[in-house]
């Protein structure tokens, strides 16, 4: 509750976030990647926007920015009524995003506000990843715990064996799963480790 906040001035509603000053530089950084793209979700077209910055106060570490008005994407997947709408803006974003060598760190259902025509991306605390990083990385370290939380499987448009596999660049080829084994010793016993999944 002391992390954000809502307050008016000039008779304008400003969101208040405190941070730390790095995530301007990434609002700025993805504004600049995002800037006249648009996506056609379900035949509406959506411009993607990230929050105006209005100010940085320094003395509080408090970020001020533009209030972004929309419905948490998240609120669409817990619904049973426009769950599926939500699964195609999920599967939509997360594709145009990974496509267009956007890798958002913290792509989250919840950090997405769909407006009528807009919609709007929002916290870049942790910032963006290298354009270098491989897909199974970004997916695997930053965001498919989240991507997968409210989908089934048969929704995901990335699957749990594509992430999870293991890339060998000299032989291209993915490791196999039942290929990754163990040594090591637990109170002297030899074990394999297991992948589990969901």
């Amino acid at each position: 509750p002391n992390k954000t906040w809502i307050t008016n001035e000039k008779n304008e509603i400003i969101f208040c976030k405190k941070t730390n000053k790095s995530e301007i530089k990434y609002l700025k950084k993805i504004n600049k990647l995002l800037f006249r793209k648009k996506i056609i979700i379900n035949d509406i077209n959506y411009e993607l926007i990230v929050p105006k910055i209005k100010y940085w106060d320094a003395i509080h570490n408090t970020l001020y920015i533009q209030y972004c008005e929309g419905k948490n994407l998240e609120f669409y997947l817990r619904n049973k009524d426009t769950h599926t709408e939500g699964v195609e803006i999920l599967n939509s974003l997360l594709k145009f995003l990974i496509d267009n060598k956007i890798y958002w760190i913290d792509f989250a259902p919840r950090n997405i506000l769909i407006g009528d025509d807009k919609i709007y991306l929002v916290d870049f605390e942790k910032g963006i990843a290298p354009k270098n990083i491989n897909v199974y990385n970004y997916l695997r370290n930053h965001v498919y715990e989240e991507y997968c939380l409210f989908l089934f499987k048969d929704e995901r448009i990335f699957d749990l064996e594509f992430v999870f596999n293991i890339r060998d660049e000299e032989k291209e080829s993915f490791y196999s799963l039942k290929d990754i084994k163990s040594s090591k010793l637990v109170s002297g016993v030899s074990f394999v480790r297991k992948f589990i999944y969901l």
